[in-house]
């Protein structure tokens, strides 16, 4: 990841994590000074398997608790909900989330954007966190893509879409993030 930094890429880092790993002493400090050694930002994607959605929010919290106690700096936290979820009653809270990530079209769990997006509009604390959305293979220019799904949904801030570069082993999958100049213009890749 110190690699990506120097180049100026943000890595997205997506993970599954299950109750009885959140539980584990020091997994979270342990990860939290892995990450602060990463020079530039950071975007976490965890995401969390909890029986329950109380024991889902106290273990996010924990998490974000557990990097902030480490007084790790360069952290984005990115929040995705779950098809399940029908009322978001995971949401740890704007006080734990930087972004809100969701894909465009149903995969891994997570509900398709237009859903999701009837949710968010009855959640008052949802509106003062910015949209990633996770978008497929983009046919044509990424940036036209990301405007065309900004006209049709203003509240996103920035598109993540698959791409393989040449230049990286086949094994090596990177993302390009795209936020539009109606978010300060900038492209970047980000290996996964």
């Amino acid at each position: 990841m110190t690699t990506l930094a120097q180049q100026g890429q943000v890595p997205l880092l997506s993970w599954t994590v299950n109750a009885a790993t959140t539980q584990r002493k020091g997994y979270w400090q342990h990860l939290a000074q892995q990450i602060n050694q990463v020079p530039g930002p950071v975007l976490l994607r965890p995401l969390l398997s909890a029986p329950t959605a109380i024991s889902y929010r106290r273990a996010w919290k924990q998490m974000v608790k557990a990097f902030r106690e480490e007084k790790v700096s360069n952290v984005v936290w990115v929040w995705t909900p779950e098809a399940g979820d029908s009322l978001l009653q995971k949401f740890p809270g704007v006080a734990y989330v930087n972004w809100l990530a969701n894909p465009l079209l149903a995969r891994d769990g997570a509900p398709d954007y237009a859903r999701l997006r009837t949710q968010l509009t009855q959640n008052l604390a949802m509106h003062q966190v910015p949209v990633l959305l996770l978008a497929p293979a983009a046919n044509g220019s990424p940036t036209m893509v990301a405007s065309r799904l900004n006209a049709k949904y203003p509240e996103i801030k920035a598109v993540v879409f698959p791409s393989v570069l040449s230049s990286l082993p086949t094994a090596s999958a990177t993302r390009t993030l795209i936020i539009p100049q109606w978010f300060g213009a900038r492209l970047m890749s980000m290996r996964l």
